[in-house]
């Protein structure tokens, strides 16, 4: 109370010589306002310090009782009974007493408040895990939509490459059926220009065989030497076609096998990459749910202590009230 006087005796002063210098700068003021104004607000200040002192004892002896009744507890777990119930009286009077009502209605609101907001946090934790929970699920759609449609464009890309390879396979096919076509037509052209060379070969001779023996004789070893040449020169040729045919049948091995090498290459990595994702999707899922499950233990837990002080304060109430 003594530093409440000197701090109003000292505003007092402030104000006054507030007053007296603004005179002296040629202003004026009402000293019958300004006497109103300090009355009232001395009133004011007088009321919250008497409220504040009030309100100080008042948790000064809650305090008091709770630690009365903290003993009380221990000594009756001790089995101390008379000190016991000493100490429980004492608390007794002390929570039954006229200046503490306004203290326990205020916390019994206070905790009705507390609870109110817990009620309000819980709702809003549970609309946060819901919509988390929808935006996880559509993710969850839109990464298996895309993984569905990269295999459908895969296995379009493979069935349109062993379309192409047929068509290819088919087209060398065709190539390799008139080239031997081509080939036994040119065979059997020459067999038959041959044939008529011979006969018109063999007219000549029997023409020229009374008149010229020794001619025919020259031309039978020319025409021998020329059967032999070209009988060298037709097998030559199959040589060379065969060769070619067996080059042409080992690129098309190696094109072919090239090929499904690059195939299976390519549906190695796919699905590589297919597992990669799918790896990294489960593991995303579990951290997800360890984070939802640690969350989950810190808001049980949380919700525990609340609950065990409310529990408390819902018995120091009854007792009070008893």
């Amino acid at each position: 109370m003594s530093k409440m006087i000197k701090c109003l005796s000292l505003t007092l002063v402030i104000v006054l010589f507030l007053i007296t210098n603004a005179s002296a700068q040629g202003r004026f003021y009402d000293l019958k306002q300004v006497k109103t104004q300090c009355k009232k607000k001395l009133t004011i200040i007088n009321d919250k310090l008497k409220e504040q002192e009030a309100i100080q004892l008042q948790e000064k002896k809650a305090r008091q009782i709770q630690d009365t009744f903290q003993q009380a507890e221990t000594l009756y777990a001790q089995g101390k009974l008379k000190q016991a119930q000493a100490l429980y009286e004492e608390a007794y009077k002390l929570s039954s007493d006229s200046s503490m009502k306004d203290y326990i209605k205020r916390a019994n609101k206070e905790i009705a408040k507390q609870k109110q907001r817990a009620k309000q946090q819980q709702r809003l934790r549970q609309q946060e895990e819901k919509q988390r929970q929808r935006r996880l699920k559509a993710e969850r759609k839109e990464k298996e939509r895309i993984v569905t449609e990269k295999r459908r464009h895969e296995e379009l890309a493979r069935k349109e490459a062993v379309r192409k390879a047929r068509l290819e396979q088919k087209r060398l096919a065709a190539e390799r059926k008139q080239a031997e076509a081509a080939r036994l037509k040119a065979e059997r052209e020459h067999q038959r220009q041959e044939k008529l060379a011979r006969k018109q070969a063999e007219r000549r001779r029997k023409d020229r065989e009374t008149r010229l023996k020794k001619q025919q004789k020259e031309k039978q070893r020319a025409e021998q030497a020329r059967q032999k040449e070209l009988k060298k020169k037709q097998q030559a040729e199959k040589k060379h076609r065969e060769k070619l045919r067996n080059e042409r049948q080992r690129q098309e091995k190696l094109a072919r096998k090239e090929a499904e090498r690059q195939a299976k290459l390519k549906q190695k990595r796919l699905e590589a990459e297919r597992k990669k994702a799918e790896r990294a999707r489960i593991k995303a899922e579990k951290e997800s749910l360890r984070r939802a499950k640690k969350e989950l233990r810190e808001k049980k837990c949380l919700q525990r202590k609340k609950q065990k002080e409310l529990d408390k304060l819902k018995r120091q109430s009854e007792r009070q009230k008893k």
